[in-house]
């Protein structure tokens, strides 16, 4: 799918400009005319993810405030902001708040393909984290209570034996636990496993390891 780029200025001719030019690059590009409007639009979706260029001294709300907002909401866009005058201390504070880039404006074409193909190479990233996180959580929501258990003991780096001990069940059952787990999973390692549930952080959490869940003595 091609991917979107959304252009907020509040210049008209700048923002024609800018449209053509990256239309002709073979992008989609939705164009604003001030941060109020794109974020009445609210790019939350993946298939509406991208980056927008962003004119830092728009009127109402400037560049910053709007960064702020796209963090804040979590919205699915990555920003690259030009400015008349991009000085350094500009720059970082625009990075620190979550913006890919500052381009002095007017950009020279190659360079703002350069910073939009960086902008792109993230949010790909993102996505596929994004999906991975989804992948692993409905994965680990299938175990029982007792392997999601079990596992949240491996992830805290205890051996079977020590599980099984601090369970109160046989190591013969911790084993079998063990064994169900990595093939629902379908995984082999402790080490897929704790990445698995690092990922899936916070759509799915293992449960607590409750060193006294079962009773003394439980062989369950």
């Amino acid at each position: 799918m091609t991917e979107l780029i959304y252009v907020v200025d509040d210049d008209d001719a700048v923002r024609e400009s800018l449209k053509r030019l990256i239309g002709d690059a073979g992008y989609r590009v939705r164009c604003f005319k001030s941060a109020e409007r794109f974020l009445e639009r609210q790019p939350r979706h993946e298939h509406e993810s991208g980056c927008a260029i962003v004119d830092m001294r728009l009127p109402g709300m400037d560049g910053l405030q709007l960064q702020r907002q796209i963090s804040a909401a979590g919205l699915a866009v990555r920003t690259i902001f030009m400015a008349g005058n991009a000085t350094i201390r500009l720059a970082v504070e625009a990075m620190q708040l979550g913006a890919s880039g500052v381009l002095a404006k007017p950009a020279p074409p190659e360079r703002l393909f350069d910073e939009i193909d960086r902008c792109l190479r993230w949010t790909q990233r993102q996505h596929a984290q994004q999906s991975d996180t989804r992948v692993y959580a409905q994965q680990l929501a299938r175990l029982t209570p007792r392997e999601a258990e079990i596992a949240s003991g491996l992830v805290a780096g205890l051996s079977t034996r020590q599980v099984a001990l601090m369970l109160g069940i046989s190591k013969r059952t911790a084993e079998s636990h063990r064994a169900n787990i990595m093939g629902k999973l379908h995984i082999g390692s402790v080490a897929t496993l704790t990445r698995m549930a690092c990922l899936a952080t916070p759509t799915y959490t293992l449960p607590a390891f409750d060193k006294g869940c079962s009773g003394p003595g439980a062989r369950t």
